[in-house]
Formats: structure tokens, sequence, C-alpha cells
């Protein structure tokens, strides 16, 4: 009994790491020292050894890859900490592309899947002060400002489909957080910006 108990428990904490999401792009980015051009063909390997993984890019010069992501596939941020791992190299930033409608839920503002309603919560780039030493992985120094919220109230107003483009923000925490970077409405049905 106690190993049935074990086992179901096991399995929730690791399907709660995954996040159904309609991801266009992810870019990942890396300190481009480390192994300059080295470290291209093993990050490439690794990453398209990723099942919803596509398209991968590298550029050993800049430190970065960008790729395409099945957007009926569960996003986990672990598998890709394993490709780097595997590769030599360690993430500095990971890059999302998403598209989905906004919710509001008290203060909070959502980014849901039309596929099947999973959550980004959204927050702004922290919010600095000359004056004031900023805890950047703090959560409360990333204020939306007020025209972005603005936006995005009107946005789940409508029910508009958005595109939301920016760095994950804490990627081994949960429920996933993207800061904010860029805020795209689609002109038309077919997705031209």
């Amino acid at each position: 009994m106690k190993k049935l108990f074990s086992v179901l428990i096991l399995s929730f904490f690791l399907k709660c790491g995954d996040v159904h999401a309609e991801i266009e792009k992810i870019t990942i980015r890396w300190n481009p020292i480390t192994g300059r051009e080295m470290v291209v063909p093993g990050i490439i390997k690794s990453l398209t050894a990723i099942p919803a993984v596509s398209n991968v890019q590298a550029d050993g010069a800049s430190g970065s890859a960008s790729m395409s992501w099945n957007p009926r596939s569960p996003f986990a941020y672990e598998p890709f900490k394993f490709a780097a791992g595997a590769a030599g190299i360690r993430f500095r930033e990971m890059r999302l592309r998403i598209k989905g409608t906004i919710k509001t839920e008290e203060a909070y503002y959502y980014l849901l899947s039309s596929i099947d309603q999973s959550r980004f919560r959204i927050i702004g780039p922290a919010q600095t002060d000359p004056n004031r030493y900023i805890v950047t992985n703090n959560i409360e120094t990333h204020h939306l400002s007020k025209l972005m919220a603005n936006k995005l109230n009107q946005a789940a107003d409508l029910q508009q489909e958005v595109v939301i483009e920016g760095p994950l923000f804490l990627p081994n925490s949960f429920p996933r957080t993207i800061i904010l970077e860029q805020f795209l409405v689609p002109k038309e049905k077919n997705n031209h910006f």
C-alpha cells in the first residue's frame, strides 16, 4: 500500500511540472565563453532529443539556440535543463513565445492556452531604482506598468487571442511565470502580425 501511495504522489509531482501551451518558439541563452563553437553540436544533439522540439538552430558565438515546439505537447523546463547539462552548459535565460488568451484573477494576469487552458502567470520586468538595491529574483519587484495592465485588461475583456514573449521567471518553479517583454495582438484570424 505504501508503495502504491508513493507512486501516486511521485506521479502527481511529475505531472505538475508539465504545462500544455501554444508555445511557438523557445530561445535559450548561455554564457558564450563556455566552449564557443565546440558546444554547438552537443547542444543541437541534446535539444533535438527532446520529443517536442524541432528546427534547432544554435550559435556558439552569441551563446544562443532557438527552436520550434509542438504546441500539442506538454511543456516542462526539466528536459531542457538536462539537455544543457549533457552539452556542458548552463542556461542564463530561457525565452518563450506563447499564444493564448488573457484571464485575470484578483490582481494577477494569466495567459491561457486556447488548446487546453493551461496557464502561465504574467509579470512585468523588474522595476529598478538607482538609489536602492533590487532583488531581481523576487517576484514582488516585477510589477506590470499601468499601460501594460490596461492592454491586458482590454485583451481579457475582448477575449482576444494574443502572443506574449519574454523570459521564464525562475523556470524551476511552478506555476510557470513569464516576464512580459513583448505583447502582440494578431490583426487577423490567420495570425499575421
